[in-house]
């Protein structure tokens, strides 16, 4: 697995999906660039990563481990599906409601905004 130099380029998007869920690649190319001594300005474990592993039930240092082995991303995925509990549809829900909520509110500020209403909604 070729490592990316996070001071040349980002990690993959936070939204980009493996296996279902957000935040792993993204996740992956931290931690293979922290290994490496390539993370630039990017952090291993930040606090993204770490909503992804309270979520999964697993850790950081887990990961860290599978990476230092050479794991591909598909490895990895399988084993974090082979020792978590979460169900297809629990990972679904963690990762798409959040994305489809914030479009909603997204889309009912720009209505508001057309009407001439000022919007109540802050992010």
């Amino acid at each position: 697995m070729n490592t990316v130099d996070l001071s040349q380029r980002p990690p993959r998007s936070p939204r980009l999906k493996l296996g279902g869920y957000v935040l792993l690649p993204r996740m992956l190319d931290k931690g293979r660039a922290h290994l490496a001594g390539k993370a630039g300005e990017y952090h291993f474990n930040c606090p993204l990563d770490q909503r992804l592993m309270e979520f999964t039930g697993l850790s950081a240092d887990d990961i860290l481990s599978l990476l230092k082995e050479g794991k591909s991303d598909s490895e990895v995925l399988a084993w974090i599906r082979a020792n978590t509990k979460r169900t297809d549809f629990e990972i679904y829900q963690w990762t798409e409601v959040p994305a489809a909520e914030k479009s909603l509110g997204q889309r009912r500020q720009r209505i508001r905004m057309r009407n001439g209403k000022k919007s109540r909604c802050r992010s």
